[in-house]
């Protein structure tokens, strides 16, 4: 949640609901996804980042946003920038599990 303060300023609020599904995440990639993707573990993690923005396209999206699938009714570069995201966390969390 971004708030904007009178003097203009932006900072960012975030919420324990915005932390839980990324630990959620995180766990069952460590725990499940982990051993039976194919490659290095960024590899992994780059896999799982694109089934994790699928699934956010087809399941979270449409249901909670209400944008439509693959955010039809969004801005055009939303589901680009929600991929790169999802990408970029992904990325770091392969290539952090086999070190934790």
């Amino acid at each position: 949640m971004v708030i904007r303060s009178q003097k203009n300023e932006i900072r960012i609020v975030e919420s324990p609901y915005c932390r839980a599904p990324r630990i959620a995440f995180a766990l069952l990639y460590a725990m499940v996804f982990a051993q039976f993707l194919p490659g290095e573990p960024y590899v992994k993690g780059l896999i799982f980042g694109g089934i994790v923005y699928v699934g956010a396209m087809f399941i979270f999206v449409p249901f909670f946003l209400k944008d439509g699938f693959f955010e039809s009714k969004g801005h055009p570069m939303g589901s680009l920038t929600a991929l790169i995201i999802h990408l970029i966390y992904c990325l770091i969390l392969g290539w952090l599990s086999p070190i934790l």
